[in-house]
């Protein structure tokens, strides 16, 4: 009789799902920015047929931005003490003419590639700072290397918080590759600690953290990367990880945060392991400003 490993079965079994409702995601907002009733998914696309998906993404994009239809959708944080909201982290959605949401994952590359990522972020920002200005809610926002590395944006941002204040406001900076020169980072970071902002690293332990530069940055919070809190059930090296970057953070005296919590079984193996603050669909999803009530 064969034995069949139930824990390795389970596994495979979790990551086929996984990667199912993936596709079905992919296969939704690809019908939306498209404009279809029906799209069929195919995961190897000829070069002719990305270029068409490419330019239709530019050109429902170009048309948001333009239109002023680039909206903050809100999540919460909670606080794994009490259950109690801490702040909510503002991302960015696009608004098409027909009313459907678009998540970034399919116009941010082509905000960069239009060169208006700029133009884009401070329109996202404003209007998180409007949001922010009437409730004085705590508000995450997050901000890549390149919007730092630019002057205008930090003038623009400088500018922002002399008007709304910054005594709720955390930037999450997103923590990848494409950092430079964590001097710059260091400097926006003074910038801010001028204004009382909390700052975050966001997708932590993705693979690109530089450890000694981080421990320099002053630093409020760390968001631990969401594909590795999705493996941690099921991936005993991600345990092992995760307990490392969390004995990391409490040894330099910065809170964490678990995002993509969206079961119980996993929200219990986050608390087991110590972490500060708990983000996912288990506890919201990302919504719109009036669906928290925020405005």
């Amino acid at each position: 009789m064969r034995k069949i490993n139930l824990n390795n079965w389970h596994t495979t079994m979790n990551k086929e799902l996984l990667n199912i409702f993936n596709q079905a995601d992919i296969v939704l907002q690809e019908a939306i920015m498209a404009r279809k009733n029906l799209i069929i998914y195919k995961n190897n696309q000829t070069t002719l047929e990305i270029q068409k998906s490419t330019l239709n993404r530019l050109r429902v994009y170009k048309k948001a931005l333009h239109s002023g239809n680039i909206i903050p959708y809100f999540q919460p944080i909670i606080d794994v003490r009490d259950n109690s909201v801490l702040k909510y982290e503002a991302l960015a959605r696009l608004l098409t003419d027909t009313g459907e949401i678009v998540t970034p994952y399919y116009f941010l590359d082509s905000a960069k590639q239009d060169n208006t990522f700029e133009f884009f972020t401070r329109q996202m920002m404003q209007k998180v700072f409007n949001i922010y200005a009437k409730k004085k809610t705590d508000i995450s926002i997050n901000i890549t290397y390149e919007n730092i590395s630019s002057q205008s944006m930090q003038g623009y941002i400088r500018n922002r918080l002399e008007k709304y204040g910054g005594d709720g406001i955390t930037f999450e900076i997103v923590e990848s590759e494409d950092i430079e020169d964590y001097e710059i980072i260091e400097d926006f970071i003074l910038m801010l600690k001028q204004y009382n902002c909390k700052v975050s690293i966001d997708d932590f332990g993705s693979g690109y953290s530089n450890f000694t530069n981080i421990i320099k940055l002053n630093i409020d919070y760390i968001k631990l990367d969401g594909s590795l809190i999705e493996k941690l059930n099921i991936d005993k090296n991600v345990e092992y990880m995760i307990k490392a970057l969390l004995s990391f953070a409490k040894n330099a005296n910065i809170k964490t945060i678990a995002e993509f919590v969206s079961t119980q079984e996993l929200d219990d193996k986050i608390r087991e392991l110590g972490v500060d603050y708990i983000q996912g669909y288990l506890y919201g999803e990302p919504k719109s400003a009036e669906s928290y009530d925020l405005v």
